[in-house]
């Protein structure tokens, strides 16, 4: 999946703007998709789940969390929020320092998933989240007089992460959500080794710190990439993530599987759902006030 045209790939590497294309742009007709279930407008980067709830296709990227710290850099300009606040949102050095640079800032780790984040910087990230695609949303398409749409991003709970892992597929058959679990080629010829893998998990061959882009691999049934491997993703649950991720066996990350944790590691990232629904009240910006809440 190409989050953004080579053209916006290179622009938004340098000025920090990706947010605004990969989760929050474009505010076209294609937010008016129609679901299985409701004429609903669609969140980027996301797909339909159930009811009036979306699932990101990705894992949140240290492009997207560099947006969130640079619109918190002009909260701190309009005294909106403290830098001390600032500075909490800023992952942990500790984790995402790499001989090559640090993970969040270097320009060749922009499509890597976020790590580094607590569970209490990832309720911040979704706030400011669900503040702005609401207001750039309903600023683009207002809804009818004393309405709004109101779009609410959060973590999944286990029952909605597995739903989404799933792919539509039959867990007992399938424990990882995936039909395929190695690349298989039958135009390559004949090799000794085993084909290459199409999760990024531990295997005989995992050695050190690595993760891939969030869309490195195929989607699975949902069209969602990566649900297994690659970062364990939170969950509304604080402390259990669910996936595995680079540095588990083949085994843990199976879907019913879980991983616990207690503070930020570079093997934890997450995605986002979002509820959306029409609110009868009039649409009023909270991008300035929600630091508050």
């Amino acid at each position: 999946m190409n989050l953004l045209s080579n053209k916006k790939k290179r622009a938004f590497a340098s000025c920090r703007a990706g947010i605004l294309w990969a989760l929050v742009w474009p505010l076209t007709s294609l937010w008016a998709q129609n679901t299985p279930a409701k004429n609903l407008p669609t969140p980027p980067n996301m797909v339909w789940l159930q009811d009036s709830l979306f699932v990101d296709k990705t894992e949140i990227a240290n492009l997207h969390w560099l947006e969130y710290l640079h619109y918190l850099k002009q909260g701190v300009a309009k005294n909106l929020i403290t830098q001390n606040f600032y500075n909490d949102q800023v992952p942990d050095s500790s984790i995402c320092q790499t001989k090559r640079g640090n993970l969040i800032t270097h320009p060749a780790y922009r499509y890597q998933p976020v790590v580094g984040v607590s569970f209490a910087q990832v309720q911040n990230f979704c706030r400011w989240r669900s503040a702005v695609v609401t207001e750039l949303y309903n600023q683009k398409n207002p809804a009818p007089e004393g309405t709004h749409w109101e779009f609410t991003f959060r973590l999944p709970t286990i029952e909605e992460w597995e739903k989404a892992a799933k792919g539509g597929l039959d867990v007992s058959l399938y424990p990882h959500g995936l039909k395929r679990w190695y690349k298989i080629d039958p135009e390559a010829p004949v090799r000794m080794r085993p084909p290459d893998p199409l999760v990024n998990y531990r295997n005989h061959k995992s050695k050190v710190f690595t993760l891939k882009k969030i869309d490195e691999y195929p989607p699975n049934g949902l069209g969602l990439h990566q649900m297994i491997g690659n970062v364990a993703e939170m969950t509304a649950t604080e402390g259990i993530a669910k996936g595995g991720s680079w540095r588990h066996r083949k085994e843990g990350c199976k879907i019913r599987r879980q991983q616990r944790y207690f503070i930020a590691d570079n093997w934890l990232g997450f995605r986002c759902v979002c509820e959306v629904k029409l609110v009868n009240t009039p649409y009023h910006s909270t991008r300035d006030v929600f630091w508050f809440r």
